[in-house]
Order: structure tokens, then sequence, then C-alpha cells
């Protein structure tokens, strides 16, 4: 579901599959989450939880500048943080902590960007996959000389 409803939202914009994105985690898999199962499954189903909570999160920025959208976008990449925390997949957890540092610089909030991208670097500081890699030199906050 993720990779359909992103792939529609690259085509057609955030705000098109947002509503369908929403209620499938909302109706589908939340009551998931409250299941019972394995330690190993609970951790694939809160690791997929938080990539559409993520998926949700950039929908409602991509569809516009208002600051209710964006404060949609900030509760989305914030549960989806929590999801990938409980899921214990820190690259999830860096993706999302990157998600809310690109929004605050978006938004003017330079101080909070940097503290949000030092705590992603921290994430993904020792994951071995190149994409995380990857993701930590685009989450380094750049700081000038005096700041």
């Amino acid at each position: 579901m993720v990779k359909t409803l992103g792939d529609s939202a690259s085509e057609l914009g955030g705000g098109h599959a947002r509503h369908l994105a929403v209620r499938y985690l909302t109706e589908d898999v939340a009551p998931w989450l409250n299941g019972k199962y394995t330690l190993a499954t609970g951790k694939e189903l809160f690791a997929a939880a938080s990539q559409l909570a993520h998926l949700a999160g950039w929908m409602a920025q991509d569809e516009g500048d208002n600051s209710d959208l964006q404060g949609i976008a900030q509760g989305y990449y914030a549960h989806a943080y929590s999801l990938a925390d409980e899921a214990g997949d820190p690259e999830l957890a860096a993706t999302a902590l990157r998600g809310l540092a690109v929004q605050c610089i978006n938004l003017g909030y330079r101080a909070e960007a940097v503290q949000l991208s030092e705590a992603c670097v921290n994430y993904g500081r020792n994951l071995p996959n190149p994409r995380a890699v990857l993701l930590q030199r685009h989450a380094r906050p750049c700081r000038s000389p005096g700041r």
C-alpha cells in the first residue's frame, strides 16, 4: 500500500490520495497494531505502519503550505518516528526525523532543524545499509562559522 499510494502521490500530488492513506492507517492498520502477534511480526507491522504514517505526513506537506496542513504533516512524521522506535528500526526513525527536519527548514525553524538533523545522524550512525549512510550525509547539519 505504501508503494501504491506513494506512486500515486508522486504522480498526482500529495493531496490526491492522502485521505486513502489516512483511512487505511486508521481503519485497517491501527487495529492490527493492537492485536496479538509474535515479536518479529510486531516489529514488521510497526515498521510498515511507520512507513505509511511517514507517507501521510509527506502527502500533507506536499498538499499545501498552510499551517493546518503543515501541522498535520508534523503529527504524522512524529507518529512515524514513534512507530519506528517501537519497531526498533533506527533507519525508519532517522527517516521520520529527517522529514521533521526538512519541514522545519521549509518553515524557517533553523535551530529545531539542526537538532532534528543531529538526532537523525545519531540514529543512522551505525547502520550498515548504504542507503542509510546516504541518509546520514543528507541529514548532517551544515553550520557556518559563528553559528
